[in-house]
């Protein structure tokens, strides 16, 4: 579901590259998925989390082995949404 959440926004980055105001973008987000399974998720609490935990693994990994590791779909979802929003940053 995590993973769902990450593609979500990765298949509106359009939009978000666009948002002038990224609370914005990111409650259509919650609606959008809410359409879609039912479920509702406070899509920027979770989606600013992730990115935080994942760049300090990331990070972590690189002084460690110069490697970095994507243990599944979820990972590798949310490596590709950080690159875009670094790559508009």
């Amino acid at each position: 579901m995590k993973a769902r959440v990450v593609k979500t926004c990765i298949n509106h980055f359009g939009e978000y590259s666009k948002a002038k105001k990224k609370d914005l973008f990111m409650e259509k987000m919650q609606e959008t998925f809410k359409v879609i399974t039912g479920l509702e998720m406070n899509f920027k609490g979770y989606l600013y989390q992730w990115v935080k935990e994942r760049r300090k693994v990331v990070e972590e990994e690189k002084k460690k082995s110069g490697v970095i590791r994507h243990y599944g779909e979820f990972e590798i979802a949310l490596d590709k949404w950080i690159s875009m929003i670094d790559d508009i940053a």
